[in-house]
């Protein structure tokens, strides 16, 4: 596994009790929000975004997560491992990649939305080396 990437977070609760808990995942305006299932073995991304951050949030499985800055033209390709309850931002032009582990379930939200095209519009797909 390669360096952690900085926007990398193992959320904790921010509220429990006996009902349940609170996990606050997102303090930005969201443009999409998608549910991804990926089969074990899957390779999924392989792209940058121009204008929107990406929030990666694993619900379920194991999976690696792969970025690489574009905005640096020495950056490395990083991973990390994520497990449920993560999350990771990725921001504008930082490519990125996923790896299932195991089967998992994940949301996928964007600060732009994908409407209208606007996914497909703000997406740049790469070869990428993971």
């Amino acid at each position: 596994m390669g360096e952690q990437i900085e926007e990398f977070k193992r959320l904790i609760p921010q509220f429990t009790d006996e009902r349940g808990s609170i996990f606050d995942l997102i303090e930005e305006q969201v443009g999409h929000v998608g549910l991804i299932t990926s089969n074990k073995g899957a390779v999924r991304g392989k792209h940058y975004h121009k204008k929107s951050t990406q929030f990666t949030f694993l619900l379920s499985g194991k999976m690696e997560f792969f970025t690489k800055d574009l905005r640096n033209k020495d950056s490395k390709v990083k991973s990390v491992i994520m497990e449920p309850y993560d999350l990771i931002a990725t921001p504008p032009n930082v490519a990125h990649a996923m790896r299932a582990i195991e089967n998992c379930v994940f949301l996928d939200c964007t600060t732009e939305s994908r409407g209208e095209q606007g996914y497909e519009q703000d997406t740049v797909r790469i070869e990428m080396e993971i």
